[in-house]
């Protein structure tokens, strides 16, 4: 399936008639500007401003039905006309850079962020299904939370003044680790003069040069992989390097790499708790070389962060955060390959900040943040009060 340029005006829609065509982040804040003066009221605005009033966190855009937001976890149909074969491919070539429209033709999906006016910034996930093409847009809030909105342990908070090493933030998707990155990131540029390189991809929240200059490459169209964005970082003078994911062995050898050698590295991993975000890393590898691996992981690691949503007694969503500090006997677990053993570990050092997932669970319930039958669910029945 080809979604070519003669394609899109084959089915109607001609680039130079259509002036609105929204950009991509990399265009100039003039032209930025002159293009949204001419845009009128159009299906993905329309579409982006109920679901921002409605608290949404992401939409989903596909021909033959109306479209569906994912509020406080849950889908549901946006009151809107049925999207059509056409609606999306039009909503394609107004929101997808054009440096990434071949690569989507060849392999089917990309990865982008684009920014509407009086709608805010999306990060998207364009693919082909069926004939057509459809979307998942994830909805960035313009303003960076800080640590405090987003409830974070005080433990978690001081990560932020951490000179060297490897920090992960870790969760099941729609858990909001971008959201403590980037807080992170934020704090970090406003407490101290450092050069912060973020590698992402797509680049999601716009950091304002603060205390710290911070520059942003985005995967794809600044750099090739983010293994090479790693390279080239470390001969580009950072303190602190951001990566948006560590999905290959490359990349997780960039990142110790860059810890190693004497630089603070914040990344995410897709797991859904602490063990499983080391096996995880671990099984990147093979057998040959996991323990050296482990070895390496042992000495960089500062923290893992691994945090999920769960429902809150007002009808939203609170953040419960399992937290593994990298003290000595952490470091000998994973050099052992005791990993099993960590939550353990981590419940008997309650008092260096440590947190276990169902001892957030209880701090949430002691604090009224959520109902017993909530933390029931999450303790497997049982609430020591």
């Amino acid at each position: 399936m080809h979604f070519g340029i003669a394609i899109c005006r084959k089915n109607g829609y001609n680039e130079e008639k259509h002036p609105e065509k929204i950009q991509d982040t990399h265009t100039s804040t003039e032209e930025k500007e002159r293009i949204m003066s001419v845009m009128s009221s159009s299906s993905i605005e329309e579409i982006l401003r109920a679901a921002g009033e409605a608290g949404a966190s992401d939409v989903h855009v596909a021909a033959g039905l109306p479209p569906k937001m994912r509020v406080n976890g849950t889908l549901v149909t946006m009151s809107h006309s049925m999207i059509t074969p056409s609606d999306a491919l039009d909503i394609l070539i107004r929101v997808m850079p054009e440096a990434q429209r071949e690569g989507f033709e060849e392999r089917g999906e990309a990865d982008f962020s684009f920014d509407v006016a009086g709608c805010g910034r999306c990060r998207a996930n364009a693919y082909k299904q069926k004939g057509s093409v459809a979307f998942a847009l994830h909805l960035v809030d313009a303003r960076i939370p800080t640590p405090e909105e987003l409830g974070m342990p005080e433990s978690v908070i001081r990560l932020q003044e951490k000179e060297s090493g490897l920090i992960l933030v870790t969760g099941p998707s729609g858990s909001g680790r971008s959201a403590t990155l980037a807080s992170l990131v934020d704090r970090i540029s406003e407490n101290r003069d450092a050069l912060i390189i973020t590698l992402e991809n797509p680049i999601e929240y716009i950091y304002p040069h603060k205390r710290s200059m911070v520059n942003q490459r985005e995967i794809g169209l600044d750099s090739r992989s983010y293994a090479d964005a790693l390279k080239a970082a470390l001969r580009e003078d950072p303190d602190v390097i951001l990566v948006g994911e560590l999905r290959d062995p490359e990349s997780v050898s960039g990142a110790l790499t860059a810890a190693e050698t004497g630089h603070l590295v914040l990344s995410a991993l897709h797991a859904s708790n602490v063990v499983n975000a080391l096996d995880g890393i671990l099984d990147l590898f093979p057998p040959h070389r996991q323990e050296g691996i482990r070895g390496r992981l042992a000495d960089a690691l500062e923290a893992v962060v691994s945090q999920r949503l769960i429902p809150s007694g007002d009808g939203g969503r609170v953040a419960a955060f399992e937290v593994l500090l990298a003290d000595p006997a952490v470091r000998r677990s994973i050099r052992q390959g005791s990993i099993n053993s960590l939550p353990e570990v981590m419940h008997n050092s309650a008092a260096q900040g440590m947190l276990t997932i169902e001892e957030a669970v209880r701090r949430l319930y002691s604090a009224g943040r959520i109902d017993g039958d909530t933390a029931a669910r999450y303790l497997g029945g049982t609430i020591c009060h």
